[in-house]
């Protein structure tokens, strides 16, 4: 591989791993904003209409920065069952990708070993935000277990889900209609 060619292939893939880092940070941001709503629907069942409920639930799912998800979900949780340490790295590590991180790398991306370093460290960086999702998934079901969700319950909801958003992809039309 020529020089400029093996530069292409470092940038692409410094680019790859950049977005990677950055949809994982992303799904655990959702996956805490689900864990908050279990949360909330364990501290509501029973005692708030339903409808209240899934405003204050979307407000938080939909609206809230990454720092308030955390905030509410430890106010939720014992102090063992806190991870932290995890929770602040993955705060930081979210902010700083989104924020200044090129901005900060600029001239390791001018070098091949720079890139390397950047795929490297982008490639750490996913590895935290994959252990903090599979806490918060983890969490999750915990407490959907415990208002009575199932394995079963939590994979139709997840599949009317998925159909609902490629529906809407999809001009609206319901799937059954679009082969």
């Amino acid at each position: 591989m020529n020089s400029l060619a093996q530069e292409e292939f470092l940038l692409r893939e410094m680019h790859m791993h950049y977005g990677r880092a950055i949809i994982m940070s992303q799904n655990f941001e959702k996956l805490l904003a689900s864990l908050l709503r279990g949360m909330l629907a364990k501290e509501h069942v029973h005692k708030t209409p339903y409808k209240d409920f899934v405003k204050m639930a979307d407000k938080l799912n939909d609206k809230a920065p990454l720092g308030e998800l955390l905030k509410e979900v430890k106010a939720r949780l014992s102090a063992d069952e806190i991870p932290e340490e995890l929770f602040e790295k993955v705060r930081y590590l979210r902010n700083h990708l989104i924020h200044n991180y090129f901005f900060e790398n600029a001239s390791k991306e001018t070098v091949v070993d720079g890139k390397l370093s950047i795929i490297n460290e982008l490639i750490g960086f996913q590895q935290i935000f994959v252990e903090a999702a599979e806490w918060a998934d983890k969490m999750n079901k915990k407490f959907l277990y415990e208002i009575g969700m199932t394995d079963e319950k939590l994979a139709v909801k997840a599949e009317e889900l998925r159909q609902t958003e490629v529906a809407k992809f999809r001009a609206g039309l319901p799937l059954d209609k679009l082969g």
